[in-house]
């Protein structure tokens, strides 16, 4: 029996998708979802919705400058003088907090709410998994809840409002407060900021010291919610780049060492056919395809076995068109 399957330009581990399909079929199954699954939609990763802040909330001098030369500038600044982008979102939170931001009276909040939807578009550019997301989440439902649960790393709404076009009933959870009932849970870790309405009164998970409260409190909600999802059930993770250093402390405090991983992670295949590495000298030089390949091949191999020693198999995909495709197969 073949060890992988074709899927779309992909050609997956047989066993990665078995164990997806076995999580659904006993209703173990719980999705981690990353800034990639919001991307296509305008919706900023967290690097660059700082960068956005800074230079439009920071700093009136900013405004002085045409807005296509914004970013410019901003992303100038952030190598020139190393001013990382944990740096910057300690100061955009200062500045905003003591009211000496560009808008005055703004909360810091509010401020994070419209970069980071500055520019949303509805209509998602090609292969963006969040509309197979819902349309998996609704399959779930219709079969007695096959997922448990999501969750999202991301401040956005756009998996409820997606959700809402299937007349699913969910309920964001970003506290430690639990409502009542049977809707589905989509749980904001890091905060919740939706598109419209008022903004909530929660917990915002953006600068270091507030990440660090979360990563080192053992009895913090989030904390807790993930541990059992992770020890529990098994995880599909996408559009997550699993940098997150609290999200790997985790993942090795729940890894049962078992002999295939009961964690998945779609990740995007490298695109090593273009690389262009810089040479010593400052010259841009165009290396062999052939020995790329070789590399690229070894980072293949790092990847994978360092995931696996945290208990997650990897699923490369050769395009984002191809996600869909494989979230169509774990229900069928």
């Amino acid at each position: 029996m073949a060890d992988r399957i074709k899927i779309g330009k992909s050609r997956v581990r047989v066993e990665h998708l078995k164990t997806l399909q076995s999580a659904w079929k006993n209703r173990r199954l719980v999705l981690f979802l990353g800034a990639g699954i919001s991307q296509p939609y305008g919706i900023p990763s967290w690097k660059d919705l700082v960068l956005r802040m800074f230079y439009e909330e920071a700093d009136k001098r900013f405004k002085d400058m045409p807005p296509g030369d914004r970013p410019a500038v901003a992303s100038w600044m952030v190598d020139r003088f190393e001013l990382t982008p944990t740096f910057l979102a300690r100061v955009i939170r200062y500045r905003l907090d003591r009211g000496r931001g560009v808008t005055k009276g703004k909360s810091f909040a509010q401020a994070i709410r419209d970069s980071l939807y500055s520019d949303y578009r509805p209509e998602p550019s090609s292969g963006a998994a969040l509309p197979e997301v819902a349309n998996l989440i609704q399959r779930s439902e219709e079969q007695g809840r096959c997922i448990q649960a999501v969750i999202s790393f991301n401040f956005d709404n756009l998996l409820e409002l997606e959700l809402q076009r299937t007349k699913i009933d969910v309920t964001p959870v970003y506290d430690q407060r639990r409502l009542d009932g049977n809707k589905f849970p989509i749980v904001h870790v890091h905060g919740y900021l939706p598109f419209d309405g008022n903004v909530p009164t929660t917990e915002i998970v953006f600068t270091e010291d507030e990440y660090h409260q979360l990563t080192f409190s053992a009895f913090h909600w989030s904390v807790a919610d993930m541990v059992a999802y992770l020890r529990n059930y098994s995880v599909l993770f996408i559009g997550l780049s699993m940098s997150d250093p609290n999200l790997r402390r985790l993942l090795d405090a729940t890894n049962l060492r078992l002999e295939e991983p009961k964690h998945i992670l779609i990740r995007r295949d490298y695109d090593i056919e273009s690389e262009v590495v810089d040479a010593r000298e400052g010259v841009a030089t165009r290396i062999d395809p052939r020995h790329l390949k070789k590399i690229g091949g070894r980072a293949h191999a790092f990847e994978r076995e360092v995931f696996k020693d945290m208990g997650v198999g990897v699923m490369w995909v050769k395009k984002h068109e191809d996600i869909p495709m494989v979230l169509q197969k774990l229900g069928s």
